[in-house]
């Protein structure tokens, strides 16, 4: 059988389904009780403690003991899945907090790039607005070289 636990849960998970007889060999539990023995017998059940208790006590020793091992590897199964849900969640809590921080970085550099760019515009007014075919950049090349006095030759 392979093991399907690892973990501080392994070594009860591994023998879940062994019992000793005689000390001195193992073997199978058989299910030759007809009293149920589920590890989550209140699923369901409005009156679980009373039909539980009543049925527990009518149990032999060994089927006793067996129901509580059942039980017993449930909850370290189920401890078992709840420490990895826990290790998923801080992993990706983890990774939640570099990617925010990641976004946050980029948010200020997308606003630095865009000062910077802003920093560098000329900003020209007072000119009267044309209705139509105006050009923009001949009326501030005119203006540069008229009023200026500045030769745009080489950049144009």
């Amino acid at each position: 059988m392979a093991n399907r636990y690892t973990g501080k849960y392994a070594p009860l998970a591994i023998s879940s389904d062994w019992r000793t007889q005689d000390s001195k060999r193992k073997r199978r539990a058989t299910s030759d009780s007809s009293i149920p023995c589920s590890p989550h017998p209140h699923q369901g059940d409005p009156q679980f403690s009373a039909t539980s208790r009543a049925q527990f006590e009518n149990m032999d020793m060994e089927h006793k003991l067996n129901c509580l091992f059942d039980m017993l590897s449930t909850n370290y199964a189920m401890n078992y899945k709840l420490d990895c849900l826990n290790n998923s969640l801080y992993h990706l809590k983890a990774v939640h907090d570099v990617t925010e921080a990641r976004l946050r970085l980029l948010e200020y550099k997308s606003l630095e790039i865009e000062a910077r760019s802003l920093r560098n515009n000329l900003i020209f007014n007072g000119f009267p607005e044309f209705v139509g075919t105006d050009d923009c950049v001949q009326t501030i090349r005119e203006f540069l070289t008229s009023k200026l006095n500045m030769n745009l030759a080489l950049h144009s």
